[in-house]
């Protein structure tokens, strides 16, 4: 396996799906998040926020968390194993 780590596609990237996606991209994943055109918009203009109840938080910028509303897109960064 080389030095390169997989891309990880997060389908549903909601409120949920989001955290989540955010905690791997924050952690230095390479992320592709797939959900709404409305969460699309908001993380290009705004990134991600992410906080939890033990006191995180976390400001990712748009470009450590890709969001794409097309399953075509997400489909290149699979890997089929």
């Amino acid at each position: 396996m080389s030095g390169t780590l997989p891309r990880v596609v997060v389908f549903g990237a909601g409120a949920i799906g989001g955290w989540i996606g955010g905690c791997w991209a924050a952690a230095g994943l390479p992320v592709q998040l797939i959900g709404r055109q409305t969460v699309k918009g908001e993380v290009e203009a705004h990134g991600l926020h992410l906080t939890d109840h033990a006191g995180l938080s976390v400001d990712l910028q748009p470009e450590q968390v890709p969001v794409t509303t097309c399953t075509m897109v997400a489909q290149e960064c699979v890997r089929m194993v």
